[in-house]
């Protein structure tokens, strides 16, 4: 995992432990990530990170950009936050990849000339 404390995290806090987490990482600001998603505001970002709010799927892709992570490591946390009481569905996105996989998903960016484009 990623940030090892999400595993301490009850599953409906974990996408916005992440998001905190991230950008504490990175140090940068809710406002531009708002900005990079076409918020005119952070209030959404804000109330994401709360967890008052969810974040809508459509996003994920950006925001895993934005902070320079895989897209799999937010999809975890956003299916934990998605069912928080569905043991079955945290389960599996406690492991949404493992480290074997990624070997073969760096074995098929280095074929295919991934981070050379």
């Amino acid at each position: 995992m990623l940030f090892p404390e999400l595993e301490e995290t009850p599953p409906n806090r974990r996408m916005s432990r992440f998001l905190e987490l991230s950008f504490e990482y990175r140090t940068s600001t809710p406002a531009e990530l708002a900005e990079k998603l076409g918020y005119k505001r952070d209030t959404t970002v804000v109330q994401w990170m709360r967890g008052s709010a969810k974040v809508p799927l459509r996003h994920l892709s950006t925001i895993a950009n934005f902070f320079s992570h895989d897209v799999a490591h937010v999809l975890s946390a956003w299916l934990a936050q998605e069912c928080p009481d569905d043991h079955q569905i945290v389960s599996v996105a406690d492991r949404v990849i493992t480290i074997w996989e990624w070997q073969l998903v760096y074995v098929a960016r280095d074929i295919h000339n991934y981070y050379d484009e």
